[in-house]
């Protein structure tokens, strides 16, 4: 004969001590265990053993990162404005001979121009201070002259377009 206690949930059987856990439902699963861990540890392993394999066998970082197969961008004219200007804010690859370089009044930007006149084509802007002391004036007057192939982000300063280079590696001289 059961007899009921105060929970509606718990029962247990004449003569024997009122377990709290007895008959209790977890998850749609009446527990039949006295001790609550054994029951809903199966629960847990049952579970994961259901699991698509996809789920449990999440992939690692590798210790050396995969290098990425090179991607053919699209190579500009520097007075390519149409060309240019859809690509605004994005990373842009150009191509022409240097004919002069310059540097601002407060000397803390240093540019290469693909014309005579910077509003003609797009001009290539470095901050003296990026780029660990690599864009000084001498090792910049070295591109003057020679056609090169420069990768940066392109911006709009004044009304003409920019080129910001972060590191010397993206400048590759062609000729």
């Amino acid at each position: 004969m059961r007899t009921r206690t105060k929970d509606p949930r718990v029962t247990a059987s004449a003569g024997t001590s009122s377990v709290p856990w007895r008959g209790v439902r977890l998850y749609g699963v009446r527990m039949k265990s006295e001790r609550p861990f054994p029951a809903a540890l199966f629960l847990v392993l049952f579970f994961v053993s259901v699991m698509p394999v996809s789920v449990l066998a999440a992939k690692k970082p590798s210790a050396t990162p995969s290098v990425p197969e090179p991607v053919k961008e699209k190579v500009f004219s520097p007075k390519d404005f149409s060309g240019l200007k859809t690509q605004m804010s994005r990373r842009v690859v150009v191509q022409g001979t240097i004919v002069g370089m310059g540097e601002s009044k407060t000397k803390a930007v240093r540019y290469l121009n693909f014309t005579k006149n910077y509003r003609d084509s797009v001009s290539l802007v470095f901050f003296a201070r990026s780029g660990d002391g690599a864009f000084t004036k001498e090792k910049l007057a070295t591109f003057v002259g020679k056609k090169v192939r420069v990768g940066g982000l392109l911006s709009e300063y004044h009304g003409a377009l920019q080129i910001k280079v972060e590191a010397p590696e993206h400048i590759k001289v062609l000729n």
